[in-house]
């Protein structure tokens, strides 16, 4: 069994005309939920984060973890930053099999739909469900598939385990 949390990073403050988007910080509004991401999820520690290295991505994993009894291995990736769907999922297919569990701490479009995607393939109703709608700072969609590798991505044998949203 593996298991992909897809966590979009928390809010940040807005992008001024001129500022670099890479660099755009976390608003406080943000840093109160990956607060609250962390202590909400303090029991399902990952094997593994694969990042965006914006930030706004760095300063959201940071503060999820610090509520974590142990820090696992997390690894900033430039290919992440602002990366399509297909993208991020050649990425998992990438993975070593000793990796069970896995979080990509990333951005909007590419997450919400990468989840879309893993939604359909588990024969989950997209369109007419709040995970079909919108995927908001600090949102995460938490995947399980009953696959023997990560080659096998995407899989029929998807199952929806969390789907939680700061709105």
């Amino acid at each position: 069994m593996k298991h992909v949390c897809l966590l979009r990073h928390a809010k940040a403050l807005p992008a001024d005309s001129g500022d670099d988007d890479f660099a755009r910080p976390l608003a406080e509004a943000g840093r109160i939920v990956a607060t609250k991401v962390g202590r909400a999820t303090s029991g399902q520690i990952p094997d593994l984060v694969l990042s965006s290295p914006a930030l706004r991505t760095r300063e959201t994993i940071d503060l999820v973890s610090q509520a974590w009894p142990r820090r696992p291995e997390i690894q900033f990736e430039t290919a992440l930053y602002l990366a399509e769907w297909d993208d991020i999922l050649a990425r998992l297919q990438q993975l070593p099999d000793e990796a069970n569990d896995v979080w990509i701490v990333g951005h909007n479009p590419g997450l919400h739909e990468l989840a879309i995607e893993f939604a359909r393939y588990g024969g989950l109703p997209v369109l007419d469900n709040e995970l079909g709608r919108h995927f908001p700072t600090g949102t995460r969609a938490c995947f399980s598939f009953d696959i023997p590798d990560w080659r096998s991505l995407p899989s029929a044998k998807t199952r929806l385990s969390a789907f939680v949203t700061t709105r």
